[in-house]
């Protein structure tokens, strides 16, 4: 259910059970992804990714500035490799006031260790955009499936205020912040 592959199947599924500002969000997202990198996928280098580098699977040092392992390889997929970067930068975006800016931080010390193409970097916006969408939806449908489990929904707000806030800007002036060298 969370593999990139299936993006846009998940959130066509499950869109409909958001309110319609919202799924203009979704459909916004959407479209730049069939535009931007439905066409670039046959150039995308494939590899097995962790595929789920969240706050929950980190690990880190005591003052929380070293990555020392990631743990919960449950979702690991055979995917494009800049999904996975990609993702861990998604997380490190939710609930901050700089969100590119931390995605940025994830990136340079991604690069460091296994630097991405050019064609990848071009394609990280919109895999940060589109996992946050898959995220939304795929958070609504759990939480109507069970719904007194709160932690189903505990970042939705979140996520959905990035949304808002990434679909403000141009993907070129995006990935210019993430990738600013």
């Amino acid at each position: 259910m969370w593999k990139m592959d299936t993006a846009l199947d998940i959130v066509g599924s499950y869109s409909p059970l958001l309110d319609d500002a919202t799924r203009g969000l979704i459909d916004h997202f959407a479209d730049g992804y069939r535009r931007r990198v439905l066409p670039r996928l046959s150039q995308l280098r494939r590899a097995v990714i962790h595929n789920d580098a969240n706050r929950a699977n980190l690990v880190v040092d005591d003052s929380a500035t070293r990555l020392l392992s990631i743990i919960d390889f449950g979702d690991m997929v055979k995917g494009w490799l800049a999904v996975d970067p990609s993702i861990a930068a998604t997380y490190a975006m939710l609930d901050r006031t700089a969100p590119l800016e931390a995605a940025a931080a994830v990136f340079a010390g991604y690069v460091e260790e296994m630097p991405l193409q050019p064609v990848e970097v071009d394609t990280v916006f919109d895999f940060i955009c589109m996992r946050l969408c898959m995220s939304l939806c795929i958070g609504v449908h759990q939480c109507a499936q069970q719904p007194d489990n709160l932690y189903l929904g505990s970042d939705l707000g979140a996520v959905q205020r990035l949304l808002g806030e990434l679909s403000e800007i141009e993907p070129a002036a995006a990935t210019a912040k993430l990738f600013p060298g």
